[in-house]
Order: C-alpha cells, then structure tokens, then sequence
C-alpha cells in the first residue's frame, strides 16, 4: 500500500508547466446583473455586445523572477492584426478584454498570447483553436 501511494504521488505530482488561463464569455443583455434583479439600469436600452477574453496567471516565484509579459495578439474578421503588451506586475493576476460586436468589421475572430521575459525568450504560449498565421501575398 504504501509503495502504491509513493508510485501514485510521482505520477499525478503534475510535471505540467501551465501558468495560463484563458476563457472566453459571451457578454450581452442578459449578463447584466440588473437583467437578473430588475434594477433600472440604463445600460439595458444600450447595452455591451460582444466578446470578453479573460487571461488568468499564476507562475512559480523561478518564473516571475524573469519579469514576464504578455503579447495578446487579436485577429478581427476584417483580417486586421492587433498585438497588445500587458506587462505583469504581480505573480497571480488577471487581465480582461472586450471586443464589441456592435460593429461587424471589428469582430473577434481567433487570439494567440505569449508570455515572454525580459530577455524576450518565449516562456509559453496560448493559442485559440482557431488560431493559425496570417498568409499574407507580396
């Protein structure tokens, strides 16, 4: 029994390195609280439409000694890139991102983020299942 715990202990020990946590959430109408409570809001007569991408982190004290950041690079469907810098100041945090639907042209398609150190060594990266690079013509 007590080989089975030591043998069970090495193996789900978790030799996984995932600092990062990232979902997506459909925001609209019925996400705000006052849909739910009946509260006047005037948000319900103009209310968010889109997408909200939230990045979760945790690292190890080894990795947030190297002063991380993260490049959140978006592709809206028009086929237009962004590459946004959120430096990490903190070794568990979150960041969030909302991109309106409001406007066709500027919809969230597919998102890749890296975490790079200061030295600019890619440290993990996190793509959407979509996500593939842009084929571009000279």
């Amino acid at each position: 029994m007590r080989m089975f715990l030591i043998i069970a202990l090495i193996l789900f020990n978790g030799c996984q390195k995932t600092y990062l946590t990232v979902q997506q959430k459909w925001i609209d109408k019925g996400t705000l609280a006052s849909t739910f409570v009946g509260s006047p809001d005037p948000l319900q007569e103009d209310f968010p439409y889109g997408k909200k991408v939230l990045i979760g982190w945790d690292f190890p004290l080894s990795v947030y000694m190297k002063n991380p950041y993260l490049l959140f690079t978006v592709r809206l469907w028009d086929q237009t890139e962004h590459t946004y810098r959120y430096e990490i100041d903190q070794k568990r945090g979150f960041a969030a991102m909302f991109f309106s639907e409001k406007d066709p042209a500027k919809k969230l398609l597919t998102y890749k983020i890296d975490i790079l150190d200061k030295e600019e060594n890619i440290l993990e990266v996190w793509e959407h299942q979509f996500w593939v690079e842009l084929i571009t013509s000279n």
